[in-house]
């Protein structure tokens, strides 16, 4: 594999008057490459063995079915192309091999990469007299994700006898065809569990990881309590 990638990082402390404060941010991020692999071991990664292989890609690469949302009329069933189990209210997978007119496993396609184009955070923390303040902040930029949990919350065919998640209670149905969740049913003749681009999410996200309000007691109480210091903080 090749990997090339880069950190940064940025400092800068001051003070105004009785304020005295830090702001530190960081951002790294890498790129991957699979450049060389024995042929006896290509298939043990993504992609179909034929055409579409992990070289020259990442190696986080998710490899699947395009789901191109759900059949809404007789018509739009009738018109697309062979696909063992479709029918109203059932995933529409994409057929992205156009030399035929069946969806198999020549129709998997890549579906993204694992690994975050960029991670980064902040850091800020300030002081006047006894108190302080302080907050971190994290995020994580352009990754993707395999949100596998969907297959209990969506479905009611993988698992039987199992309590199911309250997204089932939004599938599609007749009067709720704006749903983006397949119509219940007790068997998966759509293959639904296949792995698609229904379950591959975006795993960007921006969060406040920490945030602390502080006061320190003043070193003449403290002599008195016996301590050297006291801080409460929130």
């Amino acid at each position: 594999m090749d990997n090339k990638g880069f950190e940064f990082l940025l400092s800068y402390n001051g003070s105004i008057g009785d304020v005295s404060f830090n702001i530190t941010g960081n951002i790294a991020g890498y790129r991957n490459k699979v450049v060389s692999l024995p042929d006896e071991v290509v298939n043990s990664y993504a992609g179909n063995g034929y055409d579409q292989t992990i070289l020259g890609r990442p190696l986080n690469s998710l490899f699947g079915y395009v789901a191109d949302g759900l059949f809404q009329t007789q018509e739009e069933v009738d018109s697309h192309v062979n696909q063992t189990g479709k029918g109203f209210g059932r995933i529409r997978y994409k057929n992205v091999d156009d030399s035929n007119d069946e969806i198999n496993d020549r129709d998997r396609t890549w579906l993204g990469v694992t690994d975050p184009k960029f991670i980064y955070g902040l850091n800020c923390s300030l002081s006047y007299k006894n108190w302080d303040f302080s907050m971190f902040w994290n995020s994580i930029c352009g990754g993707r994700v395999n949100n596998t949990t969907k297959q209990f919350t969506d479905f009611v065919s993988a698992f039987s006898g199992e309590n199911y998640g309250t997204r089932t209670l939004e599938a599609w149905t007749p009067q709720n065809t704006s749903s983006t969740i397949p119509m219940l049913s007790a068997n998966d003749f759509n293959n639904e569990m296949r792995f698609s681009s229904y379950y591959v999410e975006s795993s960007s996200y921006l969060k406040l990881r920490n945030v602390e309000v502080g006061y320190s007691l003043n070193k003449s109480i403290c002599d008195k309590l016996y301590m050297q210091n006291t801080h409460f903080f929130i």
